[in-house]
């Protein structure tokens, strides 16, 4: 609530006036009073001090979103225009407000990120007809513009013209064409006498980003110069000058009448069956139906009462005077002008909230006992199978020791693990295992196989290229022989068995993958799959086949006994080595670990126990995701340049972590287009808080918000708005950049109506992590590389490698010799013309995963 503040001015003497102050006076009480009868005396109030006291406030009203209103009153020659216009030496208030609405755009332009839009209407009441100011004025036969209502946005003027303005030069001009075909008059009282009311108003809008969110606001500025109140005998009026007075006079006659009945709606001591009942008749004149708003609605109001000193006017002044008195009465009540589709952003936003607060309030509250008791189940459970299994263990243990054929001992900080019989000791099938197993060779015949065999063998193993019955090792006195089958691969010391062969000492090997040192005595054998020399992984093969990872050794033990769930190739970084660089992603059942190359061999490059994951934030994209849990050391970022690739590591780890939960399998984030979610300004996409704690969170629209900002500082802001740019495409490629020396192995190329860039994303310290606090080591999008699509002079196609992978050179031409695109070119090498169409031409030599990609480029770029 806010009442309607007035301002009082009294203007200078004229020639056609005198003083004569009466005895006695009248008192009364406003919010300001102004003296401007004399420039010389020291009360004198300038044009500038009143635009301090009351158009700074309106300026400062219309920033924070409500609608404001300033009308100036008065009798006819008392000052009104010059209060309102001004002059060219000495501007009033109308002019000054402008100024001041482009300096203030312009100095938060610079320091924030919001755009804002400004358009302009003009029009005057003339004889109770509108009139548009910004047109060719109409013939007096005309009826003029027909005021309408609207439900929610009350009174407005139909195809009353409303420009676009961007500068303040524009709106001085458009106020220099109103006021000319404004209709004025010469009369007794006053040489140039506006004959109709004017209204200037000003639609502003602000856009902006406040906590992720979108925010708009509309304000109107009603700038309204009424014309005045006169007596016919005393401006000597006849005829349409007679005619235009009556209309004046009777428009503001209705004026005193919305002003008095809303005054004594605001006033204290009536009933509110009264208050219910009292009528505003603001439909009485074209005027009271247009300010509505600003007259006990949705606006900020400030009314200047303009009187002359001369005792000749002691009767219209003094009724000005109880006029403006009356008003300030009045109560209005303004709220912010939001976009409605941005207001219900915020509340439903505000509720989702509240609303997640409440949930985990209650799943605190109402899963504790169940939550206890299951884990009590649990342990009970498990606690009775270790210990069946410890028994059993423990059990077959001594059965095995107290043969004869094995003995136990220790000896010194080892233990030896002794066979009186011909033997085999190998590591466990299970490559990741750190489990031994003793293979003893009885007297007599073991048979080696399959699990298909249709008799039982005594030694099973697996593998590619092994028979169902592969071989038979025959004890005959200590003297051990290997028989092979028919088809059987077997080899001794390298050399290829078919016929039975003696074992003395050898190395074999029994199909593809497994191979066996044997000794006749107490011997030592080991059990190793793959060959010897194939030592280190390549990290260039991107593919996630585990086909290769049985041929690898890895220098820290950091596996046991523990299922491998997936293997991902991507590249990961780290807080304490932020840089990317390739490695390989391992998911096991109770943790992840990331292998990186190091001289040839897989080590350990980080490692996160699932039951220690917290949060898991998708990039812009899906190109990215951090994982992290409760501590600084925990953070791993990890670049797939793909959504799908992001979208599968993530179902992966949820699969394990919370399976059979139908929320994964609804979540947008796991299964909906996330690049389309990342671009889309009004999309919401809801966290998703899982029972064991775990959050997979995104924040695509703070993250797009800093990528467009970055772009729009990066280009030209006099001709590109931070409104204007949008983002066509954003994908990552393969980047090598001559004659520079600037190569990036992988970037994200984005393309925009304008210009075409390349930018790197850091997915470790952005965006601020909730729970850990880190210091970021570079903004979240750096290393960005821009230029104009003009400067593009030619794209060169690749065919197809063997993985589906396009090659595109982007020929550019120099900041000198800007062009055109010239061709669409698909070859194997560029062309010598293409190549040299500029000695200091730069190519940006491109590697698409998929040519759909590749393709969209091609067609925006050959459309420059």
């Amino acid at each position: 609530m806010a009442t309607l503040r007035v301002a009082v001015r009294v203007r200078p003497f004229n020639k056609r006036n005198s003083s004569n102050l009466k005895d006695g006076g009248k008192t009364f009480s406003y919010d300001f009073s102004y003296d401007s009868t004399d420039e010389g005396r020291p009360t004198f109030i300038s044009q500038e001090r009143i635009f301090h006291d009351l158009g700074s406030d309106v300026l400062k009203a219309a920033f924070e979103g409500f609608n404001t209103c300033l009308f100036a009153y008065g009798q006819t020659g008392s000052g009104k225009s010059y209060t309102m216009m001004g002059h060219t030496d000495d501007k009033g208030l109308i002019p000054r407000i402008c100024e001041g609405l482009f300096c203030e755009i312009s100095r938060r332009g610079k320091s924030e990120a919001v755009s804002f839009r400004t358009e302009v209407s003009y029009l005057e009441i003339y004889n109770e007809r509108v009139q548009d100011l910004l047109k060719k004025k109409t013939t007096p036969t005309d009826g003029g513009l027909r005021v309408r209502e609207h439900p929610r946005d009350g009174p407005y003027v139909e195809d009353l013209s409303k420009l676009l303005v961007h500068n303040h030069s524009d709106m001085e001009d458009l106020i220099i064409l109103g006021n000319a075909n404004r209709t004025t008059a010469s009369t007794a009282m006053n040489d140039i006498s506006s004959r109709s009311h004017a209204i200037f108003t000003i639609s502003f809008t602000r856009a902006w980003f406040d906590a992720e969110l979108p925010r708009e606001t509309l304000s109107k500025i009603h700038l309204v110069d009424l014309a005045g109140s006169e007596r016919a005998d005393a401006t000597l009026s006849t005829g349409t000058r007679l005619k235009e007075g009556a209309n004046i006079n009777k428009s503001l006659v209705s004026l005193g009448t919305v002003i008095s009945a809303l005054a004594d709606l605001s006033v204290g001591g009536q009933s509110t069956k009264k208050k219910k009942q009292t009528f505003i008749p603001y439909r009485d004149s074209v005027l009271t139906w247009l300010l509505k708003d600003s007259l006990g609605g949705n606006s900020l109001t400030t009314m200047i009462a303009t009187i002359s000193p001369a005792d000749v006017n002691y009767g219209e002044t003094l009724s000005t005077l109880r006029y403006a008195s009356r008003a300030k009465n009045i109560v209005n009540s303004p709220t912010v002008n939001e976009d409605s589709s941005v207001k219900v952003i915020r509340e439903l936003q505000a509720e989702v909230t509240r609303l997640r607060q409440l949930l985990e309030e209650a799943n605190q509250v109402l899963y504790m006992f169940k939550l206890v008791e299951e884990e009590l189940h649990q342990n009970q459970t498990r606690v009775l199978a270790l210990t069946k299994e410890w028994t059993s263990k423990w059990g077959e243990t001594q059965s095995i020791l107290q043969e004869e054929t094995v003995a136990l001992r220790k000896e010194g900080s080892g233990v030896v693990l002794g066979c009186q019989l011909p033997h085999l000791i190998g590591i466990d099938e299970d490559l990741l295992s750190t489990g031994i197993v003793l293979y003893y060779l009885k007297e007599g015949r073991t048979l080696i196989g399959s699990d298909e065999a249709s008799c039982s063998q005594d030694i099973v193993l697996h593998g590619p290229g092994l028979l169902s019955e592969h071989c038979v090792l025959e004890n005959r006195a200590g003297t051990v022989t290997l028989i092979p089958q028919d088809g059987a691969l077997c080899s001794v010391n390298g050399s290829l068995v078919t016929d039975p062969c003696q074992l003395t000492q050898a190395v074999t090997h029994i199909s593809h993958f497994d191979r066996f040192t044997f000794h006749s005595a107490v011997s030592f054998c080991c059990l190793q799959r793959g060959p010897q020399s194939d030592f280190s992984l390549p990290l260039t093969d991107m593919s996630r086949s585990t086909e290769n990872l049985s041929k690898s050794i890895i220098s820290t033990s950091v596996f046991t006994y523990q299922k491998i769930v997936a293997l991902f190739w991507v590249n990961v970084a780290k807080c304490s080595h932020p840089e990317p660089c390739p490695g390989l992603l391992i998911l096991a059942e109770a943790g992840l670990y990331t292998l990186t190359a190091d001289f040839g061999l897989l080590v350990l490059f980080h490692h996160l126990p699932l039951l220690q994951l917290k949060e898991v934030h998708i990039g812009l994209a899906g190109h990215s995701l951090r994982m992290m849990g409760a501590t600084e050391e925990s953070i791993l970022g990890v670049y797939t340049h793909s959504q799908q690739l992001t979208k599968e590591l993530c179902s992966a780890i949820l699969a394990v972590i919370c399976p059979g939960d139908k929320r994964v399998s609804q979540h947008p984030l796991l299964h909906g287009d996330l690049k389309k979610l990342s671009f889309d300004w009004q999309a919401c996409v809801p966290d998703l808080l899982l029972d064991a704690g775990l959050r997979i969170c995104c924040q695509f629209q703070k993250s797009l918000a800093g990528l467009v900002y970055l772009l729009q500082s990066n280009m030209d802001q006099e001709t590109v708005t931070l409104g204007e740019v949008q983002i066509l495409l954003y994908t990552g490629v393969g980047v090598c950049i001559s004659p520079s020396t600037h190569s990036e192995p992988l970037a994200q190329l984005l393309l925009t109506d304008t210009h075409l860039g390349l930018v790197q994303d850091e997915a470790v310290f952005h965006p601020t992590p909730r729970s850990v606090t880190i210091v970021p080591r570079c903004p979240q999008f750096h290393d960005l590389t821009l230029r104009q699509r003009s400067d593009v002079r030619c794209v060169l196609v690749h065919d197809e490698d063997e993985r589906g992978a396009v090659s595109v050179d982007v020929i550019l031409a120099n900041v000198r010799g800007r062009g055109h695109p010239e061709s669409v070119t698909k070859a194997a090498t560029p062309p010598t013309q293409a190549s040299n169409s500029s000695r200091h031409a730069e190519v940006w030599k491109l590697t698409f995963s998929c040519s759909s990609e590749a393709a969209f480029l091609i067609n925006h770029l050959s459309n420059v």
